[in-house]
């Protein structure tokens, strides 16, 4: 919780009222952090991985429509390469460490901008 309030610009009440609102919604549930009990996680459930991905869709198709459209191959593949060195680096820092389907999902689109 602490990572997702540092994370955006709400407070830590703010990001736990969220939470609970989605868990209540059966979109995540929270789970104990294995390595400190004082840590909890947010874990999307089933239901809120399916929402994800549905919103995920929609996102891609509006980058796509708005951004990518209006690139060449060469700027297309040169972003690629850079969306790819992102990936890598918040991979490598651990940014990602909890949402490995997002990661694997990122490195796939921008591996279908580069050459």
């Amino acid at each position: 919780m602490t990572h997702i309030a540092k994370d955006t610009v709400l407070t830590g009440g703010g990001v736990t009222r969220i939470v609970a609102r989605l868990e209540k919604l059966g979109l995540i549930e929270r789970r104990s952090c294995p390595k400190d009990g004082r840590g909890v996680f947010a874990v999307l459930t089933e239901r809120g991985r399916a929402k994800q991905v549905a919103a995920h869709k929609v996102h891609l198709a509006g980058v796509r429509r708005l951004f990518l459209a209006h690139a060449s191959e060469p700027e297309l593949r040169t972003l690629g390469r850079l969306f790819g060195k992102v990936v890598d680096g918040a991979e490598h820092n651990g940014a990602c460490a909890l949402d490995r389907p997002a990661l694997s999902e990122a490195r796939a689109e921008s591996r279908r901008l580069r050459p």
